[in-house]
């Protein structure tokens, strides 16, 4: 079984590896510079864009948009899944059966749930929004203005895999309840 810090660097060098080939390919104009901006001008943008009021709106609304919809969704869901089961006392059931041996499962819908939601809400933003970072994107796409653009999708996908590794966090914390 290969341990936790050899998974990790495996991930960071693989991060490294895709960002020094980006570079290359941009800096040595095997790919026009115009289309795919380097990865550490990419970077850069991405640094300024954070430092603008509007981008940080922006941010914010998106992630109300994804966090409602999540608020909404999860315990409707869960409710629905509650009242599907059988059985002992609708306590014993849920504390002492379903919640230990369902976790695993529920964080791992909970992973997965939310890559379809940020996905959904940023579509939308896109295309039916005058607000949150999707329509930034789509704006900035719109424009030709790719070091935006690519920052736009490195800050989606920062967020995104941050929550993913959270959730695998708590997995982990809660792995002895699986049965």
């Amino acid at each position: 079984m290969v341990n936790r810090s050899g998974i990790t660097i495996a991930r960071v060098a693989i991060i490294l590896a895709l960002l020094v080939l980006w570079e290359a390919l941009s800096r040595t104009g095997l790919i026009n510079p115009r289309l795919l901006p380097s990865a550490s001008d990419t970077l850069a943008t991405l640094a300024d864009l954070l430092q603008r009021a509007s981008v940080r709106n922006d941010l914010l609304v998106t992630a109300t948009e994804v966090f409602t919809a999540f608020a909404i969704a999860v315990p409707f869901g869960c409710l629905i899944g509650y009242l599907i089961a059988y059985g002992a006392t609708a306590a014993q059931t849920a504390f002492r059966v379903y919640l230990p041996s369902m976790l695993p499962v529920l964080l791992e819908a909970l992973r997965i749930s939310m890559i379809f939601n940020l996905t959904g809400v940023i579509l939308a933003e896109m295309y039916a929004s005058r607000d949150g970072i999707g329509h930034q994107i789509a704006t900035w796409g719109e424009n030709f203005q790719m070091k935006q653009l690519l920052a736009g999708v490195v800050m989606i996908a920062a967020v995104a895999i941050a929550f993913n590794e959270l959730v695998r966090w708590v997995e982990t914390r809660c792995s002895h309840w699986r049965t």
